[in-house]
């Protein structure tokens, strides 16, 4: 990789196209029963319990596909943030009130597949400080009796919220934080306090025994922050290959005019309304399509400019299932995001639904899409470019379509949650954790968890790389502080 982030592809072997596996400076992988290591608690799987960001029928995350992979080898309680009896209620009656309200009223385990799922209940309002300091003690005994229900035993601790105020709870052996975005940039999107969002950050990352990440330039943050991290990219959603495969097309797109550009995903302030105009007016003969929700927050220029333009079309949002077909009979698919905070650290979850899809992808503002060459990624630095770049497709739009459904099946959610047990048996095995309410284990050198994890992104065959957790040094621990990096730098 260059000192830029981009993946070197002049003969250095970074990536394999055949598998699409970056390879430059790690060693094989090893599964987690093939080190010669066994679980934490006995060979055989473990048990994992995972405090997500959202609830489990809310739109499909992150949190969700990783739930569902891990659970495939391993017991997984998924717990929701905790509800009050007025939350599925709060933002009016949509098609997830009536599981959300069920969920609520009913305290019972509930199973979806592999997966059980706790939703506990707090006191309303459920973000107001004094109720969240006195619904501790009923969330914290909730959670205990879920994981005794579900006969979890010193399971790993998954956590993209909650860890400091729910340490120990669940009888941990290992706390794994997830830290997806910069924080304060996140802010105007859900209308928080960025500094609240930094200290809660910090805090989560300061009560975790092990911190992942999913792009590469959170983890350089991280690491200027003296955070050591581990790269776990997202990946691609396997179980939606027979909806890609035995797509039809969709009703909407036949009177449309082609070329077919399109967007899936919120339609919200990250995305660079200005460069959308540009390819409407460039593209007139052709439609450009947005499948997604319109954020409540979209600001009232970027509201004009999508109605400015007769090609511009908001076809709404359209259940996961049906998406595959939106972006299979694409022309080209776009990523069209401004350059913000947000955008520079964000890793978009649906560039590897993009690329089984098979359409050519153009890039534009997210950072860490930089580091995926042609034929996975078109990206472009600037709007010229990117209109350039979108032609070029258009040229010779089956190009490179085979290479970008093999790079995605060589990086499932299946291998990403295999990647983060081998991470979590070696975080183990490093040192013998013997965690209390509070207790925290050190991590070793700043230099021995962030070096280059461009282990992320492997073969199917290779499975997650071996890293060597041991390190012996002082415990680097960094602080957020209102988005200002600390001076110290990883290398």
């Amino acid at each position: 990789m260059s000192s830029t982030g981009h993946l070197d592809m002049s003969g250095t072997g970074d990536l394999d196209m055949s598998g699409a596996g970056l390879k430059k400076g790690v060693g094989p992988r090893r599964g987690p029963t093939e080190s010669g290591r066994p679980p934490a608690g006995g060979a055989g799987p473990r048990s994992y319990v995972i405090y997500a960001p959202t609830p489990w029928e809310s739109p499909r995350q992150p949190a969700h596909n990783l739930a569902d992979a891990l659970a495939v080898e391993h017991s997984v309680l998924y717990v929701d943030p905790p509800l009050s009896p007025l939350s599925p209620i709060r933002y009016g009656l949509r098609s997830v009130t009536w599981p959300w309200l069920r969920a609520v009223l009913d305290p019972r385990l509930r199973t979806y597949g592999r997966v059980r799922v706790l939703s506990p209940l707090a006191l309303p309002p459920v973000a107001h400080p004094r109720m969240r300091t006195l619904s501790l003690p009923l969330l914290r005994a909730q959670i205990r009796f879920a994981v005794a229900q579900a006969q979890l035993e010193r399971p790993v601790v998954l956590a993209w919220r909650g860890i400091p105020e729910l340490s120990g709870v669940a009888g941990e052996s290992l706390r794994v934080a997830v830290v997806m975005d910069h924080p304060a940039a996140g802010a105007p999107l859900l209308g928080r306090d960025p500094a609240e969002l930094e200290a809660e950050t910090s805090a989560l990352c300061a009560a975790s025994e092990l911190i992942c990440t999913t792009s590469y330039p959170m983890h350089e943050l991280l690491a200027e922050r003296r955070w050591e991290s581990e790269l776990v990219p997202f990946g691609f959603p396997a179980d939606l290959i027979g909806a890609f495969d035995g797509a039809a097309e969709p009703p909407e797109y036949a009177g449309l005019p082609r070329p077919l550009l399109g967007y899936t995903g919120g339609i919200d302030d990250r995305l660079d309304y200005d460069l959308i105009l540009r390819l409407a007016d460039h593209f007139s003969d052709g439609s450009l399509v947005f499948i997604g929700p319109v954020s409540p927050r979209l600001s009232a220029s970027a509201r004009a400019a999508l109605a400015g333009r007769a090609n511009v079309h908001l076809l709404g949002v359209r259940p996961r299932t049906r998406l595959p077909a939106y972006v299979r009979y694409l022309d080209v698919a776009l990523m069209p995001y401004a350059d913000s905070l947000w955008t520079r650290h964000q890793s978009p979850m649906k560039f590897w639904e993009y690329l089984y899809a098979g359409p050519p992808i153009v890039g534009v503002g997210s950072a860490e899409l930089r580091r995926y060459p042609p034929p996975l990624m078109n990206y472009a630095d600037t709007a010229d470019s990117a209109l350039a770049m979108v032609e070029q497709a258009l040229a010779d739009p089956g190009a490179g379509r085979e290479e970008r459904r093999r790079f995605a099946l060589a990086n499932t959610w299946d291998d990403r949650a295999t990647q983060l047990d081998a991470l979590v048996s070696e975080r183990l095995n490093a040192g013998a954790h013997a965690l209390g309410d509070g207790t925290e284990a050190g991590l070793g050198t700043a230099e021995a968890g962030v070096g280059n994890r461009e282990a992320g992104l492997r073969t199917a065959k290779e499975g997650p790389a071996s890293t060597d957790l041991a390190s012996s040094g002082p415990s680097n621990r960094g602080t957020f502080n209102n988005g200002t990096p600390t001076p110290t730098s990883v290398r």
